[in-house]
């Protein structure tokens, strides 16, 4: 695994899947990086709505195009966890190369990614109205990868660090950045991929850690890098269609 395609916030519109589909096709990557699918929780009585369900299906159905690992990040609106856990399973179940990275760490070929998704916090963790992740859940999701033989490590967070990386950040996105950016500098991956604001998009460093933020794919935002290089990392402006409803 060399090449990564890196987009996040699709904010559950369906135009974001044929562009991501587009720079699959355009960019030949060996792994795809999303975080955080859906935007605005519509839960009732903790249950998801149809609509939300539907644009679930419809990307793991993109995602069966792609033919390569596709790693996927619940965000803060990615509730009730439940139910998206359930939809995750059958996908993985029915697509080999999906694979759900929440608190469940991927290893394969040298490579060993894990991700925290939702809002990281200090002491609250809750999975139906919002996902939120406490800082004592977020060390203990993370704990094996100081101590992982591997040559590249990679930590994907919902929560953008703070500084140049987490300006502008709308109010939907709630997360401790100052927590995220902690977390980030006691686990020292190589690469900490984070999901921001396209205003913010770019590569910071933390300590000897790697960390970009490639925007919202709503706006039409997505990164490409090399592991080997992914100071360099590569940020487009994709055009997402608009379909009259």
């Amino acid at each position: 695994m060399k090449r990564l395609l890196i987009g996040g916030r699709l904010d559950g519109q369906p135009e974001t899947l044929e562009c991501l589909s587009e720079q699959y096709a355009y960019h030949h990557p060996d792994a795809v990086c999303i975080g955080g699918l859906w935007a605005g929780s519509h839960s009732v009585d903790r249950k998801m709505s149809p609509r939300q369900k539907d644009f679930y299906r419809a990307f793991f159905t993109a995602a069966k195009s792609m033919r390569c690992p596709v790693f996927v990040l619940p965000g803060e609106h990615d509730v009730p966890l439940a139910d998206f856990a359930r939809l995750v399973m059958m996908a993985e179940l029915d697509n080999p190369h999906v694979h759900c990275i929440h608190a469940t760490p991927y290893e394969s070929a040298g490579v060993h990614v894990v991700g925290v998704g939702g809002d990281l916090n200090e002491v609250i963790d809750t999975w139906n109205d919002r996902l939120r992740s406490s800082r004592s859940a977020v060390e203990y999701y993370l704990r094996h990868l100081t101590r992982t033989p591997v040559d590249h490590t990679i930590v994907m967070l919902t929560t953008p660090p703070s500084g140049q990386l987490s300006m502008a950040l709308r109010s939907d996105l709630a997360g401790d950045t100052k927590l995220a950016s902690e977390v980030i500098h006691s686990v020292h991956p190589e690469l900490a991929i984070t999901f921001g604001e396209t205003e913010s998009r770019g590569v910071s460093r933390i300590a000897s850690t790697c960390v970009v933020n490639p925007g919202r794919l709503s706006d039409g935002s997505v990164a490409v890098l090399d592991l080997s290089r992914p100071d360099a990392a590569n940020f487009i402006d994709a055009k997402v269609s608009s379909h009259a409803s």
